[in-house]
């Protein structure tokens, strides 16, 4: 399969997860603050391992266990501390909360699932020290003010970025994304 269609593939996969996630977040947050901290948690198990390991199974690689998806997680905490900050000060407010609630959980899934295309394409292994980069890309590629709107990420470009990668070195992944964060700085 080229690479086109495997990006196609992880595609369809993250918006599956992103509309689940923003429904069961949605719902969560009729229901007040302890459920939307519990499904906050749950999602975690339940969409983004998940959604990582089959964007991988895609691209035919291995899944991953927590000594592999723990770095990754504290590499890209501070690039998602904002949505998260965001989402719990917003979703806590009645009916606008609700809105928040579904606009992060989208708007996370689908930066994680470009984060998880990305380094799936790549290849196998998983240098953890570029993935703050690469996270701090994808945000600029897909910017807050389209989460707003619940706009997702349109197939031409999270192709491009995707297929971009497909099969790079190390090497040639950590120059393409250092590039493309120069190019935003």
């Amino acid at each position: 399969m080229n690479s086109e269609a495997l990006a196609m593939k992880a595609y369809n996969e993250i918006r599956s997860k992103a509309d689940s996630n923003m429904l069961l977040q949605g719902v969560s947050g009729f229901f007040g603050s302890a459920v939307t901290l519990g499904v906050d948690v749950a999602v975690v198990g339940t969409h983004y391992v998940p959604l990582f390991n089959n964007i991988r199974r895609v691209y035919g690689r291995g899944p991953l266990d927590g000594g592999v998806i723990i770095p990754i997680v504290k590499n890209i905490l501070n690039e998602c501390l904002f949505d998260l900050v965001f989402d719990k000060v917003l979703g806590y407010v009645p009916v606008i909360g609700v809105y928040a609630n579904v606009m992060c959980a989208k708007t996370m899934t689908w930066r994680l699932g470009v984060l998880f295309a990305m380094l799936a394409s790549r290849g196998e292994e998983i240098a953890s020290d570029i993935v703050r980069d690469c996270v701090f890309v994808i945000r600029h590629m897909f910017p807050q003010n389209n989460a707003y709107k619940l706009a997702q990420p349109d197939l031409e470009t999270f192709t491009q970025m995707v297929t971009s990668v497909h099969n790079n070195s190390q090497d040639e992944f950590a120059e393409r994304i250092n590039r493309a964060k120069q190019a935003f700085r």
